[in-house]
C-alpha cells in the first residue's frame, strides 16, 4: 500500500488492512486518519524545507 490518501482509503473500504495486519475486528479509522494527517504534514513541511533551500541557493 502506498502512502497515497486513496490508497488507504480504499485499503479501508475492502478492509484490506484489517486482513493484511492479521487483526481480529476492525480498523479505527480515527486512528488512520489521524496518520494520515500526521503523513500530510510531514510532507508539507518536506516541501516547504525543499522550496526555502532552493530559494536560498538562488539568491547567492
Amino acid at each position: 500500500m502506498h502512502r497515497d490518501e486513496r490508497c488507504i482509503t480504499t485499503a479501508l473500504d475492502r478492509r484490506a488492512l484489517t486482513r493484511s495486519l492479521r487483526i481480529a475486528g476492525a480498523v479505527s479509522q480515527d486512528a488512520v486518519a489521524e496518520v494520515l494527517g500526521a503523513l500530510r504534514l510531514e510532507r508539507e513541511n518536506k516541501e516547504r524545507t525543499s522550496n526555502d533551500e532552493h530559494t536560498v541557493k538562488l539568491e547567492r
